[in-house]
């Protein structure tokens, strides 16, 4: 791979990440917004119902905030899979067994099991 490629790739990936950074911080701002009019109706409201519904409001905006901290880990994933790809690891480099448990989210059916995290404590 040329050395105009790796850029070419690295220049794509960072804007793919800017635009996932954009993305993300406007579902956190519109998350935020959400709790605080959930919060503003709570505190005006004395029907059992209502607050009962402000609570599912609540939790799913909670469940919202929890999954854009995912942002973080498709970054470093990103950056690894791009720097992989312009400098491949030497065999020095590969990643031990022990390191795989840090590796962060896995291809479905490619991670690790329970079974291989269970043998890590026999």
């Amino acid at each position: 791979m040329s050395k105009a490629d790796s850029r070419n790739i690295e220049d794509r990936a960072e804007a793919i990440m800017t635009e996932i950074d954009r993305a993300f911080a406007e579902i956190l701002d519109a998350a935020e917004q959400c709790s605080q009019a959930a919060n503003q109706l709570g505190n005006q409201t004395q029907n059992a119902e209502t607050a009962a519904m402000i609570d599912k409001i609540q939790v799913a905006n909670a469940r919202i905030v929890a999954a854009c901290s995912s942002q973080d880990v498709i970054r470093q994933h990103l950056d690894l899979l791009v720097k992989g790809r312009s400098n491949p690891p030497s065999q020095a480099e590969q990643i031990t067994d022990g390191e795989k448990l840090l590796a962060g989210p896995q291809i479905d059916g490619q991670g690790l099991n329970q079974q291989d995290i269970d043998d890590i404590f026999d």
